[in-house]
């Protein structure tokens, strides 16, 4: 299967807003690693990284959306050309 602009964009999409997501555990986990302090504890610096998943859960889940979409689009958008490359007529 040879993969269009489209469905390119709807893969890196989707693993972008994946990524973009989980950041905040990621950076949570990283510098409480790094500081000695507890990442899971809200009180602390490290902990606060947390509540930023309120918005970044939500907005890759919708991104992500966004990039399926695109991906079907590409998979089922037609080729002027044919399978081949070659003109038809």
């Amino acid at each position: 299967m040879k993969f269009n602009k489209l469905m390119k964009i709807g893969m890196w999409s989707m693993v972008g807003c994946t990524i973009f997501g989980f950041l905040p555990l990621v950076i949570a986990l990283i510098v409480g690693i790094v500081s000695g302090t507890d990442a899971m504890d809200e009180a602390t610096s490290t902990g606060a990284w947390l509540w930023l998943m309120f918005i970044s859960l939500p907005l890759g889940f919708i991104l992500g959306l966004v990039g399926f979409v695109l991906f079907l689009v590409g998979l089922l958008k037609k080729d002027p050309k044919g399978s081949d490359g070659a003109a038809n007529g």
